[in-house]
């Protein structure tokens, strides 16, 4: 018998509906459509949070490139910004962008553009997930 799989990913929902499919088959029924909202609850959330997007890239970028951004974030996620068709000076358009569209104040004594080379690390810099360049404690990211 395998054992139950935990956590609320959509994988760890499959493996706990397969876990029901035999012994259980209402609860097999009720897991999978768990997993299916759960998946589908995901990718709605990221679209929606996904706004920021739209944001940082206001006339940097076509409006197409950023729909195509949005509509499949995973695809272009790790892309460089300048694999996305910004010139090194649109680069620092994000940082102004970040500031005045999102009303981020950013501490540019620990600021480092390696902190958004990639759409991944804009998030996470949004996030206050970046760690500070000079090994110190505390968030890079105030909100005003």
């Amino acid at each position: 018998m395998r054992g139950l799989a935990t956590g609320n990913s959509a994988s760890n929902l499959v493996q706990r509906a397969e876990y029901y499919r035999d012994s259980d088959p209402a609860r097999f029924v009720a897991a999978v459509d768990r997993g299916i909202r759960s998946e589908v609850e995901r990718v709605n959330t990221l679209k929606m949070n996904l706004d920021w997007v739209a944001a940082v890239m206001a006339g940097l970028i076509s409006d197409e490139t950023i729909d195509a951004i949005v509509n499949d974030f995973e695809a272009y996620k790790n892309l460089s910004l300048l694999d996305l068709g910004l010139s090194s000076m649109a680069v620092m358009g994000v940082v102004i962008n970040i500031e005045t569209q999102l009303g981020v104040a950013i501490d540019y004594e620990t600021f480092d553009l390696a902190n958004i080379a990639t759409l991944a690390r804009v998030r996470s810099f949004l996030d206050g997930d970046v760690p500070d360049p000079n090994g110190q404690e505390g968030l890079i990211v105030v909100l005003r």
